[in-house]
This record gives structure tokens, sequence and C-alpha cells, in this order.
């Protein structure tokens, strides 16, 4: 049995929860992963790398979040258009492409992380 999610049928506020109980899900556990990384590194690292954890790190934490929050949501408003359109061939290329870009994207961060990590925490 196939079951479908119509966001366009039934009561609309239902079929909003449906998509809003996953991101609040998610926002959720990143927040208590930046609260358990601020308790641990506060109470066996000191008030100094609590200041830096806290600052600098978690913003740049939230700015990677952010690209691919953007990435996503921007592949997502093309996706539903063509599957809308029952475009499965353009639907098809247009997965690989996000997928490949968010993949070829998170190798930069990386990257770029892995070379500026130890400058960006002891400036």
């Amino acid at each position: 049995m196939e079951q479908k999610n119509r966001i366009t049928e039934g009561v609309i506020w239902k079929q909003l929860l449906i998509f809003f109980f996953p991101i609040v899900i998610g926002t959720f556990f990143q927040q208590v992963y930046n609260t358990a990384d601020s308790i641990v590194v506060g109470r066996f690292v000191g008030k100094e790398a609590l200041a830096a954890v806290s600052g600098s790190v978690n913003q740049i934490v939230t700015l990677i979040v952010e690209v691919f929050v953007g990435l996503t949501s921007g592949a997502s408003v093309i996706i539903a258009q063509f599957y809308g359109a029952k475009d499965h061939k353009n639907l098809n290329r247009t997965l690989h492409t996000a997928y490949a870009f968010a993949i070829v994207t998170g190798a930069i961060v990386g990257l770029i992380g892995f070379w500026i990590t130890e400058k960006v925490l002891i400036a």
C-alpha cells in the first residue's frame, strides 16, 4: 500500500504540522548539543574556553548550518516543481545535482575547517 502526503488536501494546519515537527526536533537536538558542549567545556576546561566556544565557535557552526539550510530550501523548491509537474527526468537530474552540490560543499567546508581551526581558536 502506497501512502501519499498531499499537503494541499484536508485541513492545512494538520498538514503543516507534519512538516513542522521534524524541523523542531532537529532544532531541539542542535540546541541540546550546544548546551552539552558548553557544559562540558565550562566544567572541565575553564571560563576562557567556554567564552571561545560560546562565542566564535557557535557562530561558525551556525553559519555552516545555515549554508546547508539555504541549499536544501532552494533545492526543495525546484524539486517540488518537477515533482508536481511529474517531470521525472528533470526531477532526477535536480536530485543528483543537489546531492553532488551538498557533498562538494561539505568537502570544501571540511577542508577549510581542517586548515583554519587552530588559527580561529587561538585568535
